[in-house]
C-alpha cells in the first residue's frame, strides 16, 4: 500500500529530479521511488557485508559510457526495470530491520 508524503527538497535537488524525470519520461514520483529503493540497496549492501544483495550491475544499471540510448528504452522496459529496483530494494530493507529488529 502506498502513502502519500510531502517531502521538502532544497532547490538543487529538485532541479536534478526534474531534469532526470525528464529525461527518462519518468514522474517525480517514481523517480523518487527509484532513488530512494537504489539507496536501500546500496546501503544494506554495503552495512552488511554478508548480506548477499544485487549490485548495480546486476541491475541492469551500466555505467553511463555504456547505456544504451534512451529511443531504445521504451515506457514497459523502464517499468519492469522499476518493479526489479524495488522487489531488491524490499528484499534489502527487510534484511535490515530483521537485523536491527526495527519490525513491530
Amino acid at each position: 500500500m502506498s502513502k502519500k508524503f510531502q517531502v521538502v527538497l532544497p532547490d538543487w535537488m529538485e532541479e536534478y529530479l526534474e531534469a532526470v524525470a525528464a529525461r527518462f519520461d519518468l514522474t517525480i514520483s517514481e523517480l523518487l521511488r527509484l532513488e530512494l529503493s537504489l539507496a536501500f540497496i546500496s546501503f544494506v549492501n554495503h552495512y552488511y557485508p554478508e548480506y548477499d544483495g544485487p549490485t548495480f550491475g546486476d541491475l541492469g544499471i551500466p555505467i553511463a559510457k555504456e547505456a544504451p540510448s534512451l529511443e531504445k528504452i521504451d515506457r514497459e522496459i523502464m517499468h519492469k526495470i522499476l518493479s526489479q529496483f524495488y522487489f531488491e530494494a524490499r528484499k534489502s530493507a527487510d534484511y535490515h530491520m530483521k537485523k536491527e529488529k526495527l519490525r513491530k
